[in-house]
């Protein structure tokens, strides 16, 4: 695959409708793929973020014995229910999972979210 440089304006006297196409089409994979990025290191960041939220529960959670080994697919149905998608009880585990393997990605995440 091709990497995207940033698209350049045409001088002037080099403006075409060939160049025009080509500029537009450039400028469109560019920042298509810019958006691309930016989704999946937001969403990476989201099911570490799931992950730590369970671990830490599982571990300092009020009422975690309640719960017990019915923890996460209560909370899979718990969320379904709050309308959030990709959260069935192995989608939890794997987000758990995640956490638990890079725990260094707390350095990536904002103070709001540590």
């Amino acid at each position: 695959m091709k990497k995207e440089t940033p698209p350049i304006m045409a001088t002037p006297a080099d403006l075409t409708m060939d160049r025009l196409i080509e500029s537009i089409s450039r400028t469109h994979r560019y920042f298509t793929a810019q958006a691309s990025k930016a989704v999946n290191i937001a969403l990476t960041l989201r099911n570490w973020t799931i992950g730590c939220f369970i671990q830490e529960y599982e571990q300092y959670g009020a009422d975690r014995a309640k719960y017990g080994e019915q923890l996460l697919a209560r909370l899979a149905q718990a969320l379904a229910l709050k309308g959030m998608e990709r959260v069935s009880e192995r989608e939890l585990r794997r987000f758990r999972h995640f956490y638990r393997t890079y725990p260094q990605i707390r350095q990536s995440l904002t103070p709001e979210l540590h």
